[in-house]
Formats: structure tokens, C-alpha cells, sequence
């Protein structure tokens, strides 16, 4: 896949004490540079040719930081006009895609999977979608994956304190076919229309990796991130 959609468009509410309202949660500051410009440099090392930057909030700070030709990244926006949720935001950016399975990230996690391993994965096991998850111990902010021996996430659970589990790690590769009966411009969440209605449906996969999550949606995490080592 040499296509990638990220989802910039977050309000960053629980980090207004950074952003301050003035700049969209993926340019905040992370070791003296926009977040956005890590998953950028990440997504370069994993041949990824084109992205697709999804964005709605103060979307012009982004445009006019990084342009359309990046670090030799081909870069395009699909601007929501109004709230589409993570479906719809997806679902609008791919119509300047014309791969029928691309790569998905959240522009507010950094989780430098291997791609192209993942990329293999996804293909050899005829997922309709691929998620990135990660063994986390001890946690409550995210709903843990129930996975089977062969892979297939059948389950996505409510956030709770867990003592033990995958969690959804926010990267995904995903088919057309899944979004297809969604309309351009329908707001809707991929979570919850998607991964919890209609996990027994689709094959959904999980591709396990032990690298580095962080979510930087809380300060506590937005601070830890300055000091890890990134790529």
C-alpha cells in the first residue's frame, strides 16, 4: 500500500492547555516540532508514497505548515465543512484515493508499526480490515480486542480498567468495500458502526506489535512523549 489517510482533524479538548484553541492537536509541539511531522517521517521509512491528511479544525495551520509536497511526500487534504466523525472523515478522504485499501492512522498516536509487514499480513489473510493492537497491562482509557487464535478480533470492549489486553493501537488497513455503503459527506463513527456492530460480519484481524503506543490526547502522555526517542 503506498497510500495513507491520517485524521488530523481532532479538536485536542483535553490538551486546550497547549493548544489554547489556536492550532489543531496534530501540531502540537513534540520535541520541538509538530507531531504531525513524526507520523509524516514514519510513514516516509515505510514507503509510503501519498498521504492524505484529513482535516477540519484551524486545517489552514496544517496546509500552510507542510504544503503539498513534503519531505517528497505527496500530500492532499480532504477539509470537512462540518463534524464527520472518523468514518465519514475517512470515508471523504478516500475519494482522492484510488487504491482500494489503504492505510489508516489517527493523527494523535504514534505507533511505528512495520507496514509493510502488516501490509503482507492483511493481504495473506484476506482481512477485510487490519488492526494495528498492542499488549498494554493495567489501563482504562481504551477498550481491549477480544482475539482468537487465528487473529480475528471478534469483539471490541467498552473502556474500563483492565488488568491485561490488546488494545485497538489506532493504525488500520482497510478494504473499499467496507465503507462503500456509507454516502460522501454521512457522518458516522468507524468504532462504533463499524468495529462494534459489525465485527461478526466483516473479518476483522489484529496484527500484534511490540512497539512504542502513545496517545498524546491527555497532557500526561503529550509530556512522557518528549522525552521517549522517535524515529
Amino acid at each position: 500500500m503506498k497510500t495513507a489517510i491520517v485524521l488530523a482533524g481532532g479538536l485536542g479538548t483535553r490538551l486546550h492547555t497547549i493548544t489554547k484553541d489556536l492550532i489543531p492537536k496534530p501540531m502540537v509541539l513534540v520535541q520541538k516540532r509538530p507531531f504531525l511531522y513524526w507520523i509524516l517521517k514514519y510513514l516516509k521509512t515505510q514507503d509510503i508514497q501519498k498521504v492524505i491528511l484529513a482535516v477540519s479544525h484551524h486545517a489552514h495551520t496544517i496546509v500552510d505548515h507542510f504544503g503539498y509536497d513534503y519531505d517528497d511526500l505527496c500530500l492532499d487534504y480532504s477539509i470537512e465543512k462540518s463534524p464527520l466523525g472518523t468514518g465519514g472523515a475517512i470515508w471523504q478522504a478516500w475519494q482522492l484515493v484510488k487504491e482500494d485499501s489503504v492505510t489508516i492512522i489517527n493523527g494523535d498516536t504514534y505507533f511505528p508499526i512495520d507496514l509493510v509487514c502488516m501490509t503482507n499480513h492483511h493481504m495473506d489473510a484476506a482481512n477485510d480490515v487490519t488492526i494495528g493492537i498492542k499488549m498494554m497491562k493495567n489501563f482504562d482509557r481504551y477498550g481491549a480486542v477480544s482475539i482468537d487464535q487465528r487473529n480475528i478480533i471478534h469483539a471490541f470492549g467498552e473502556k474500563k480498567w483492565k488488568a491485561q489486553g490488546y488494545i485497538n493501537g489506532g493504525i488500520y488497513m482497510m478494504n473499499r468495500s467496507v465503507l462503500s455503503g456509507f454516502k460522501i459527506g454521512q457522518p458516522f463513527s468507524l468504532e462504533r458502526e463499524i468495529f462494534e456492530k459489525k465485527a461478526s460480519h466483516l473479518q476483522i484481524g489484529g496484527y500484534k506489535s511490540r512497539r512504542t503506543f502513545i496517545d498524546i490526547g491527555i497532557p500526561e502522555d503529550y509530556h512522557r512523549i518528549q522525552t521517549l526517542s522517535l524515529k
